[in-house]
C-alpha cells in the first residue's frame, strides 16, 4: 500500500490522534493554495491605471455589501489594504492613475486584451464569422465517468440507468466547439474528456484531510463512531480531490491557454435531499454567473482579498456581464424557464440589469485567469428534463414524455453558442 493511502487503512482512534494533536507542517502548495501566502506584488503592473472613481465603480460587484471596506484604506493617492480591520498592517497600495499633464507622458494602459475591455471587432471577423480572432476555453464541469460517485454528481431514480454531469456537459461542450469553430473561433479546454485533470487522488490528500478536521468539535470527534469517523474523513480527502485539486489543475490550464474567456458549463438541480435517495420535481429556473459577491467572512481571508484586488483589476467584468446577459437571453428565448432568485442568499447577489444573471465567488471563476462566465442548465432532478437526459444524446427529434424533441444537450449547446455570437454579432453591425 502507498504511504499516502495508509492513512485511510488508520483505525478512529490512530485518525482521532492525528485530528487533536492539531496543525502539521504546512502542506505542499498545490494542495492549499488557498492558505499561501498572495503575491500582491505580482498586481504592481496595474499600478497607475485605475483612477480612485474607475476603482470605486468597480468595487460594488466584488463586495456587495461594503465589508471590503474594513480592509481598505483610501487616500488622494492610493488604495492600500491591510492584514487587520483596524488597519496598521499594510499589505499592498495601488497607486491611483494621475491625470496627463501638459506636454507630459499619458497614464499606462491597461495590460490586458483589447477584447475583454472594449468588446471592438476583430481583424478578419465578419457578421458570418464574428468569432475570427477569438479563444474560447470550454469547462465542462466536474469530471464524470468513474469518478461522478465520489463527485455526487450522478443521478439514479428508480432502478434507471445514471446520469452524470460531467458526462452530459462534456458532450454539450463538443458540440458547442463545432458551432463556435464554425462562427471562426479557436477552441481550447480545460477538461476534453471524462479523467481529472489533476494527477493527484483522494488517497495523495489523506493528510490535508486530516488538517482539515482540525476546524471540527474535538468532542464531536472523539464521540463518532468508528465508521463514522472514518467516512468523514475520506469524504473530506475526496472533496479536496475534486473541488480543490481539479480546480487548481484547470486553473493552471487556463492560465496556460491565455484564452479571451471561459465558459464552464453546468447542469443544475434543485435540492434532493440525501444523495442516495434522490427525487424528481417539476421545476426548472436558468442562472448564468459571473465573478464576485465575495462575503465578509471570505475576506476576513487574506487569499480571498488578494482575489478581489485581482479579478478587480483585471478588467474583465464588462465582457463577463455582457457575455452573461446575451447567453441568460438566448437560453430564456430557448426554453422559457424563468430565473433563478438568490436574494435571501448571501453568497450571491444581481449583478447588472438582467435578472439571469448573478455573481458568486466560485473557486473556479476566482482562480481562472480572464472573463469566466458559469451556465447552468436545466435542473438534472426534473421530470421533463429527466427523461430528456436518459434519452441521451440523438441526432434529430424523437417523442419523449408525448413531445417531438430534439437532444437535450444539442439544444443547451445551440443556446449558447447563440448567446456567444448574437454578442460578437453586434459589435460588427
Amino acid at each position: 500500500m502507498p504511504a499516502s493511502s495508509a492513512f485511510f487503512a488508520l483505525p478512529r482512534a490512530a485518525l482521532c490522534v492525528l485530528v487533536l494533536l492539531g496543525p502539521a507542517p504546512a502542506a505542499p502548495a498545490q494542495f492549499t493554495p488557498l492558505k499561501e501566502p498572495p503575491a500582491w506584488g505580482s498586481l504592481n503592473r496595474h499600478q497607475f491605471t485605475l483612477t480612485r472613481t474607475d476603482f470605486e465603480a468597480r468595487l460594488p460587484l466584488y463586495s456587495p455589501d461594503g465589508s471590503i471596506h474594513q480592509w481598505l484604506e483610501s487616500g488622494p493617492l492610493g488604495v492600500t489594504v491591510h492584514a487587520t480591520p483596524e488597519k496598521n498592517a499594510p499589505l499592498w497600495t495601488l497607486h491611483w492613475r494621475r491625470p496627463t499633464r501638459a506636454g507630459g507622458q499619458g497614464p499606462l494602459p491597461e495590460p490586458v486584451p483589447i477584447s475583454w475591455k472594449t468588446l471592438q471587432a476583430f481583424t478578419g471577423a465578419t457578421l458570418d464569422r464574428p468569432l475570427t480572432g477569438l479563444t474560447i476555453c470550454l469547462d465542462p464541469g466536474h469530471i464524470g465517468g468513474a469518478w461522478a460517485e465520489i463527485e455526487e454528481r450522478s443521478l439514479v431514480i428508480s432502478r434507471k440507468p445514471p446520469i452524470r454531469e460531467g458526462d452530459m456537459v462534456l458532450i454539450v461542450g463538443r458540440h458547442l466547439e463545432k458551432l463556435l469553430q464554425e462562427a471562426g473561433a479557436s477552441v481550447v479546454w480545460a477538461r476534453d474528456r471524462p479523467e481529472p485533470a489533476t494527477p493527484l487522488r483522494p488517497s495523495d490528500l489523506a493528510w490535508e484531510a486530516v488538517q482539515s478536521m482540525n476546524n471540527l468539535d474535538p468532542r464531536t470527534l472523539a464521540r463518532l463512531p468508528a465508521k463514522n469517523f472514518l467516512r468523514t474523513h475520506l469524504l473530506r480527502a475526496n472533496m479536496l480531490f475534486y473541488r480543490s485539486a481539479e480546480i487548481i489543475a484547470r486553473a493552471e490550464r487556463v492560465r496556460a491557454l491565455r484564452p479571451d474567456f471561459t465558459l464552464c458549463l453546468h447542469y443544475n438541480a434543485a435540492p434532493w435531499g440525501k444523495f442516495s435517495r434522490p427525487r424528481l420535481y417539476n421545476a426548472n429556473k436558468l442562472v448564468v454567473f459571473v465573478h464576485g459577491a465575495y462575503t465578509g467572512g471570505e475576506l476576513a481571508d487574506e487569499i480571498q482579498r488578494f482575489h478581489l484586488f485581482r479579478k478587480l483589476l483585471e478588467g474583465s467584468a464588462p465582457l463577463e456581464l455582457a457575455l452573461a446577459g446575451a447567453v441568460a437571453d438566448a437560453l430564456r428565448d430557448g426554453w422559457g424557464f424563468p430565473p433563478e432568485n438568490y436574494d435571501s442568499w448571501n453568497v450571491a447577489a444581481r449583478a447588472g440589469d438582467n435578472p439571469y444573471v448573478w455573481a458568486r465567488n466560485l473557486l473556479a471563476n476566482r482562480l481562472f485567469d480572464g472573463p469566466t462566465i458559469f451556465v447552468e442548465g436545466p435542473y438534472m432532478n426534473d421530470r421533463a428534463m429527466f427523461a430528456r437526459m436518459q434519452a441521451g444524446d440523438y441526432e434529430g427529434e424523437r417523442e419523449i414524455g408525448g413531445k417531438i424533441v430534439r437532444s437535450l444537450h444539442r439544444e443547451f449547446a445551440e443556446f449558447i453558442a447563440h448567446g456567444v455570437i448574437s454578442h460578437y454579432r453586434r459589435q460588427l453591425e
